[in-house]
């Protein structure tokens, strides 16, 4: 849980796949934990596996660990064959100029080269077909590590528009899945729009780099108001 960002002020802490409103209870640093019907939010998603989907991930003892390891134990996703959205779409409510912190955490049980999808922010095409497990940093059959996808950036409008789109690639697993989401206001003019790829909290770490994932903004066109500086790190 020390690997993410818990502090500052949190517009949106949601705990995808509980389709409650009101608080689920759980908290880490300033972040306290929705449901998915918060005020605000629009998830339009076919399909939830809550409270526990099996097997419950491993991070470590201490209580944002233990915490954490509820929230991500549970995910919502949409069906490839769902012919209502392109995926799992979620329009989150913010205000226009103001400038964001937003992080997608993300966990997969199943082998790597199985399921992969689409990431798109506000239309924009930031990942093609994602295989989040294979993203994790150290596989043993258990979801004892997990991705985290952040970005920040300046709401152009007065939504923020995400889509976790159904994969293509043949013989594979299209359906998208989240585990939970942050947004949160940066205080401070932003300098960047950054992206990054790094990997959710284990017992035991020992850190590597990883190749920067900030090319990805230019590429897919994204404003950039200074050149990126840094990208994901993973851990193990």
């Amino acid at each position: 849980a020390s690997d993410l960002d818990w502090h500052g002020v949190f517009t949106y802490a949601i705990d995808m796949g509980n389709t409650s409103a009101g608080p689920t209870g759980l908290s880490i640093g300033s972040a306290v934990f929705t449901g998915e019907g918060v005020a605000g939010a629009t998830i339009g998603a076919e399909n939830h596996i809550f409270p526990i989907w099996s097997p419950k991930p491993e991070y470590g003892s201490a209580p944002d660990d233990n915490t954490l390891e509820t929230i991500m134990g549970s995910i919502a996703y949409d069906s490839s064959g769902n012919l209502t959205y392109p995926g799992l779409q979620i329009d989150l409510q913010v205000a226009a100029g103001a400038p964001y912190k937003l992080q997608l955490l993300l966990s997969d049980i199943m082998n790597p080269n199985t399921r992969a999808f689409d990431l798109e922010i506000e239309g924009v095409k930031i990942i093609d077909e994602m295989d989040v497990a294979l993203l994790m940093s150290a596989w043993s059959g258990q979801p004892n590590s997990g991705v985290v996808f952040t970005y920040e950036f300046i709401a152009q409008d007065a939504v923020l528009n995400i889509l976790l789109r159904n994969g293509s690639t043949a013989g594979r697993n299209w359906d998208p899945i989240l585990n939970a989401l942050t947004l949160s206001t940066i205080p401070e003019p932003a300098t960047l729009a950054l992206l990054g790829l790094g990997a959710l909290g284990l017992a035991r770490r020992r850190r590597r780099k990883a190749a920067t994932l900030a090319a990805l903004a230019l590429l897919a066109g994204l404003p950039l108001l200074a050149p990126p500086a840094h990208g994901g790190t993973t851990y193990q």
